[in-house]
């Protein structure tokens, strides 16, 4: 009978320590939501009821914050509005630091040339960091450019942005 107690006592103190390790993993995920519910450029066609039952179902075994990332990025997924996306610690670290990387310029991001000798004409890929140092010298880079092209017989300018994945 003792083993019997003892054995039911490990399990609820196993279900309890394992509703403790969940919940930080549901508050982060109701964090998310909420971030997701208000910004979302879909917010008023999505099943967020849906989406919400089948993420905190996949909560799980989780331990930590970290093994949630699977869970966001399938959030993000089901919202299908291409726009909104999901960066590791890590991942926002290298993007907040371009300028230490040697990554500044990103020369390729951008071209340009005179047409017809009266149109002024900019070829941008599109540039995407969170170094203030990166983004004020990509900024200079271009008004550089513009100016190099423009000119008093410039009528008018051409700004091709089929390349353009995004970013700032």
């Amino acid at each position: 009978m003792k083993r019997i107690y003892t054995f039911h006592l490990v399990l609820i103190l196993l279900s309890v320590l394992n509703a403790h390790h969940s919940l930080a993993q549901r508050e982060y995920l109701d964090e998310v939501f909420k971030i997701v519910e208000e910004h979302s450029i879909r917010r008023d066609s999505i099943d967020f009821g849906k989406i919400k039952n089948d993420a905190y179902s996949r909560l799980g075994k989780t331990q930590s914050i970290e093994e949630c990332y699977p869970i966001v990025r399938f959030i993000l997924s089901e919202i299908g509005d291409r726009h909104s996306f999901f960066m590791e610690k890590n991942q926002v670290n290298r993007w907040k630091s371009t300028s230490k990387i040697g990554n500044v310029t990103q020369p390729a991001s951008f071209s340009g040339k005179v047409l017809n000798n009266d149109i002024g004409f900019i070829h941008m890929r599109g540039f995407s960091s969170g170094d203030s140092i990166s983004i004020l010298e990509y900024a200079n880079n271009l008004q550089g450019l513009i100016k190099s092209i423009d000119s008093k017989n410039i009528r008018g300018w051409i700004l091709d942005l089929r390349e353009n994945a995004g970013g700032n």
